[in-house]
């Protein structure tokens, strides 16, 4: 092997190596950078996470695992954003709420009806819970335990981010969420 051969090639790959830097650089780049998803320290344990459906008009649909601490809006960063379609004027659901384990964040397409995006076409047909942030007064007055007046309050406390808000929100008693609350849904 001829003994300055290390000194003709060193700058080549020296050229190479930075090349291969700069083409990663690019193609991450033009990916959009890092992945969406929010990152979580590898110390989190089991209980310090919340796993949540984020479906809808957001670029990826699907079940993330976030941190307790993570917002509605951490959820739909993680999912690739909202998609054009997104109808956020009918969102009904804070997005700088926390999030809660299990939980559902349904983003509307613009000329969905109420129905479809809380997934039932009559809940009494359906057989289905009666959705706190979508229901009229109408069905929420079918309620036991709820009436016109309950109803209204109930709408006029909305959005909820879980079915307990009725009580922490001081909408109903805790006797009467306990006879509803296996009928209701957010």
């Amino acid at each position: 092997m001829n003994p300055h051969w290390f000194d003709r090639t060193a700058p080549w790959v020296g050229l190479a190596l930075i090349v291969a830097i700069i083409s990663g650089g690019v193609i991450l780049w033009q990916r959009g950078g890092a992945s969406p998803e929010i990152r979580i320290n590898q110390t989190d344990s089991a209980a310090d996470l919340v796993m949540v459906d984020v479906e809808g008009a957001v670029v990826s649909p699907g079940v993330y695992s976030l941190s307790t601490t993570a917002r509605i809006e951490d959820a739909i960063r993680s999912a690739g954003g909202l998609r054009e379609d997104a109808d956020m004027d009918h969102f009904l659901l804070s997005r700088a709420s926390l999030l809660q384990d299990g939980q559902l964040i349904r983003i509307p397409v613009k000329g969905e009806t109420a129905a479809s995006t809380s997934g039932t076409t009559d809940t009494a047909l359906a057989g289905t819970c009666v959705n706190l942030n979508l229901a009229s007064q109408t069905e929420l007055d079918t309620l036991n335990g709820i009436g016109p007046v309950y109803a209204k309050k109930i709408i006029d406390n909305r959005p909820y981010t879980q079915i307990t808000d009725l009580v922490t929100k001081k909408v109903i008693s805790q006797s009467i969420f306990n006879g509803l609350s296996d009928k209701i849904c957010i």
